[in-house]
């Protein structure tokens, strides 16, 4: 009994290790947007992007009509036409396939209204 457990516990190390990803999290603000990019790198070469895009305004209506371009030195993803959500946010991912390539570095040009930011992201 005591080898079948044993068996067990290493099959299981190994699956949990096999199945290990690295995540990143890059911030970054400017006067109008809050902006946070996860990226997770798995080890099946996927990368996951998550973006979440908070406004800093009081009035949310003042932000529509809202266009995104997140560029990392990894490739990049976007979106154009969009609205926030009730609690002034908008978000947004991207799943790619870069053979291995790390996020290093991330930045965010956001559109609305004829206004226009670039937020440069820190990675944390």
């Amino acid at each position: 009994m005591r080898g079948i457990t044993t068996v067990t516990t290493l099959l299981m190390v190994l699956f949990l290790t096999a199945c290990s990803s690295d995540t990143n999290v890059f911030k970054g603000e400017t006067e109008n947007w809050e902006a946070e990019l996860k990226v997770i790198h798995n080890d099946n070469n996927i990368v996951d992007q998550y973006l979440n895009l908070q406004f800093k305004g009081n009035e949310l209506d003042s932000a529509n009509n809202i266009s995104y371009e997140v560029d990392t030195n990894a490739g990049g993803f976007g979106g154009s036409g969009l609205k926030l959500n009730e609690k002034g946010t908008l978000k947004g991912s991207h799943l790619n396939n870069k053979n291995g390539l790390k996020t290093t570095s991330a930045k965010i040009f956001v559109e609305w209204n004829g206004n226009k930011e670039e937020i440069s992201l820190e990675n944390n």
